[in-house]
């Protein structure tokens, strides 16, 4: 029995350790005039359609004007925080997408893969 707890905590932990040196090696500076980095199995060209789909209505990719939401040209280029509070980073873009913050509606029931397109898509504005 403590040889199975043993052997569990190990992959429990190397799993752990796994996914931070994933997601680290994802990581961007967001600095303006900083390269944009996307995460690579994340699909641009997804990322525009299922923003034409789901968030045209509501917020401007081509420029910061608000329509019903702000406008998202250089989202993750800005210094100044989200209506949230947050900083923007990937984290919190993800967050406002599934748990959002004032009256945007929730896109929870998106799938994972099509949250990372958006958010690589968002990066190109």
């Amino acid at each position: 029995m403590g040889m199975a707890v043993l052997i569990l905590t190990g992959v429990v932990f190397s799993v752990s350790a796994g996914y931070f040196l994933l997601r680290t090696a994802f990581a961007s500076d967001t600095s303006p005039g900083a390269p944009v980095m996307v995460d690579s199995q994340a699909d641009v060209e997804s990322g525009k359609d299922l923003f034409a789909r789901h968030c045209a209505s509501c917020h401007y990719a081509d420029r910061e004007d608000r329509k019903l939401g702000p406008g998202l040209k250089g989202l993750f280029q800005r210094e100044r925080p989200l209506l949230s509070g947050g900083a923007v980073n990937e984290e919190s873009v993800r967050r406002q997408m599934i748990a959002p913050f004032g009256r945007m509606p929730s896109f929870a029931t998106l799938p994972e893969p099509d949250i990372a397109d958006l958010i690589a898509y968002l990066r190109t504005l």
